[in-house]
C-alpha cells in the first residue's frame, strides 16, 4: 500500500508527464482499433505509459489532452478499457 506522502509525490509527477505529453505528441501512441468498438471515425484515442500506469487519453486543442482513463498496469487493462470505449461509443464526442 502507498503512504499519503509517496501518493503526494506520485500526483505532481504524474502532472508534470501530463503537461509534457500535451506538448509533446512524440510520447503518443494512437490506439489501434482492434477492439472490436466502433468509435467516430474522427476521434482518435491515444496512449502513452508513465511508470505502472497507461494514460488513455484524447486530443482537445493544440497543447491540451483529455484524460479518458488511467489504468494501473496491474490491472486487467483489456476490460476496463473496452467498457470505457463501449461507453465513449455512445455518447457524443465532439
Amino acid at each position: 500500500m502507498v503512504g499519503p506522502k509517496a501518493s503526494g509525490n506520485l500526483i505532481y509527477e504524474l502532472h508534470a508527464h501530463l503537461e509534457l505529453m500535451a506538448g509533446s505528441q512524440g510520447l503518443w501512441r494512437a490506439l489501434p482499433n482492434r477492439l472490436g468498438i466502433l468509435i467516430r471515425s474522427e476521434v482518435v484515442i491515444y496512449v502513452s505509459r508513465y511508470q505502472r500506469h497507461y494514460i488513455f487519453f484524447r486530443e482537445l486543442t493544440s497543447d491540451a489532452i483529455g484524460i479518458l482513463r488511467l489504468i494501473d498496469v496491474r490491472r486487467d487493462m483489456p476490460k476496463k478499457l473496452r467498457a470505457d470505449l463501449a461507453r465513449i461509443a455512445g455518447e457524443a464526442i465532439e
